[in-house]
């Protein structure tokens, strides 16, 4: 059955009946955030992910996980693609990341994902990709530069947004803990959270697995505009594995990842952007990464 849905919360509605219901097999025809409110979906069905197989009908930009699946982007290319992974029992074992982050009320509130996250200007990307005005300039850009072409038109106006922010004294000091390791606190301009390895087109999850129930952490420290745009293009060509200390990075595999301000004086209170699989949301306190289980993604030929 076929089920057309309007904006994310809708299709995360109708994919939670679907489980409910007994489905066990869903696809999800989108950009990575109706696949995000999809899995979201699944998981609230209250079943064990582990029974479930999840498809990726590319139809958004970019779509990291659609091309990892090896789905292609034409509509009847990609429908074959996936009967036939589905009759040929070909799947991807993936960890689901769950988010842990604080509302302006002070609960917690968790998402799941599948693929990447981030915070400082990887967290305010989704601002300027998602919201409902960039959506009359996506296609042209896209057609124009190609699938990537608004990524990297978003993360051009977030980082000038994200200094502009920093220069009024609004940017957070961070402290990160991983694995309970206190990192000392800084300013950083980037913290990008990969659940595996997504491809040529973001070496920042290169080599790492999909389904070893740990995160890679890809943290760039604040040292200021020009340095910053060095940073960047190094995480785009991979560079910054090379030579680390060069970028003033951190890159570590661990198994969670928690961000909290530093104190009083860092701007804590301040609501900072996280990024979750593409999805912009803020959080006013700690924020939480780590791997809540699994899902068995079908893959094409």
């Amino acid at each position: 059955d076929v089920y057309k849905r309007q904006g994310h919360v809708d299709a995360r509605a109708r994919a939670r009946e679907l489980v409910s219901e007994g489905a066990r097999i869903v696809i999800s025809a989108g950009g990575s955030g109706t696949f995000k409110a999809v899995l979201a979906g699944c998981i609230e069905g209250g079943i064990p992910l582990d029974e479930l197989r999840l498809g990726f009908l590319r139809k958004g930009s970019a779509d990291l996980i659609g091309k990892v699946l090896r789905i292609p982007d034409e509509l009847s290319a990609a429908v074959a693609a996936i009967v036939d992974g589905i009759e040929q029992d070909r799947r991807l074992r993936a960890d689901v990341i769950a988010v842990d982050m604080v509302d302006h009320l002070g609960a917690t509130q968790t998402r799941h994902m599948v693929g990447f996250g981030g915070l400082g200007i990887f967290g305010a990307v989704p601002r300027f990709t998602e919201a409902r005005w960039v959506k009359y300039y996506k296609g042209v850009i896209g057609s124009l530069a190609g699938d990537y072409g608004p990524f990297y038109t978003g993360l051009a106006l977030a980082t000038a947004w994200w200094y502009w922010l920093r220069l009024r004294g609004r940017v957070v000091t961070l402290v990160l803990e991983l694995d309970g390791e206190a990192i000392e606190p800084d300013r950083w301009t980037a913290i990008i959270v990969v659940g595996g390895d997504l491809g040529p087109d973001f070496p920042i999850g290169r080599g790492a697995p999909f389904s070893s129930a740990t995160l890679r952490v890809v943290g760039l420290r604040d040292r200021g505009f020009r340095v910053a745009l060095g940073q960047l293009r190094a995480a785009r060509s991979g560079a910054i594995f090379e030579e680390p200390e060069r970028y003033d990075c951190l890159i570590r595999d661990v198994r969670s990842l928690d961000v909290h301000p530093a104190g009083p004086a860092s701007g804590a209170g301040q609501p900072f952007l996280v990024n979750v699989d593409g999805l912009a949301r803020h959080s006013h306190g700690p924020v939480r990464f780590s791997v809540s289980g699994h899902v068995e993604l079908i893959l094409g030929p």
